[in-house]
């Protein structure tokens, strides 16, 4: 990629590994019971088993868990470059339910530029039915250390 940022001195092997136990150690995404299931360079997958107190007052998944999982989803993406980032501004397009199983977030790289980064995330049922899509922005705050 073009003006390709990376923090410099480490491979992507131990970008990657640095991004894997950084987002395994916050406790947020462990509530809400996330799992990196995938890890690359500008993709990420994240998978929720769903349980009763991830639902709604309906029964279904609860849209906060949706824009929780594109949020980490994407906030994991942009940091396989080596940098830290924020969210900067969020688009969110709820579009089904599901009221079991496993639902699974998937980012796809936009644009990567100098200070920010822009993601979509899509999240799905266990039948590959479209139940989230939205389109994140995230600004660069620095290196790791």
């Amino acid at each position: 990629m073009e003006n390709e940022k990376r923090q410099p001195g480490k491979s992507e092997e131990e970008i990657l590994t640095i991004v894997r136990e950084r987002s395994l150690a916050n406790p947020f995404p462990k509530y809400c019971h996330m799992e990196l299931s995938v890890l690359k360079r500008d993709h990420v997958e994240i998978t929720v088993d769903l349980v009763p107190e991830l639902m709604n007052y309906a029964g279904a998944v609860h849209g906060g868990l949706l824009f929780t999982m594109a949020d980490f989803c994407a906030a994991t993406t942009a940091r396989t470059d080596g940098r830290k980032y924020v969210t900067l501004d969020a688009e969110a397009h709820y579009l089904k339910n599901v009221k079991s199983g496993r639902v699974t977030a998937k980012s796809r790289l936009v644009h990567r530029g100098r200070t920010s980064v822009l993601v979509d995330v899509d999240v799905f049922s266990e039948e590959e039915k479209l139940l989230f899509t939205s389109r994140i922005t995230l600004f660069c705050v620095g290196e790791y250390a």
